[in-house]
């Protein structure tokens, strides 16, 4: 049992009002049970959320994705020049190097690159983005390269499969 008083100064009376645990914890644990019950509802929506969204980027496996980067880098290296240099750069980004070349052959190769990988179609579907940049007097390698990832991401970000060159 819970007592709570209070004190009436009009009356000079204390009001003393007795009142049954019971009802106070059947409300209290009603309450719980429903926040218990959302917050399942709420964690089994997200779990089952990442599920579909991780099975769908790693269904192929590790095997697979390896094979696309090895038939990739091979058609990089069968279409650039003998004087060029393809490097992997990362988990799926790779980095021609191309000395003499002006931005419209590069972007020319680019293309021929896009149509070689989609016309052997691999399993699973590949698309090639690209981000161009020509080194400039006053470059260091950092700069190079922040230039060329930023150009990279903005064709990630127009839709992929695309060709975006630094001004």
């Amino acid at each position: 049992m819970f007592f709570n008083s209070r004190f009436i100064k009009e009356l000079d009376w204390y009001l003393i009002v007795e009142h049954d645990v019971f009802v106070s914890e059947s409300k209290l644990t009603e309450t719980f049970i429903i926040n218990l019950f959302l917050s399942l509802l709420v964690t089994s929506g997200v779990v089952f959320i990442a599920h579909i969204t991780f099975s769908k980027y790693q269904n192929y496996g590790h095997l697979v994705g390896n094979n696309v980067i090895q038939r990739i880098s091979s058609i990089c290296k069968e279409e650039s020049s003998d004087i060029s240099a393809v490097c992997r750069w990362g988990g799926e980004e790779f980095i021609i190097m191309l000395p003499n070349s002006n931005i419209s052959d590069v972007k020319a190769l680019a293309s021929k690159i896009q149509n070689s990988i989609q016309s052997i179609g691999i399993t699973p579907d590949v698309t090639m983005s690209f981000g161009i940049t020509q080194l400039k007097p006053y470059d260091e390698l950092d700069s190079l390269l922040h230039r060329a990832d930023d150009m990279l991401y903005q064709a990630k970000r127009n839709g992929r499969n695309r060709i975006e060159v630094s001004k």
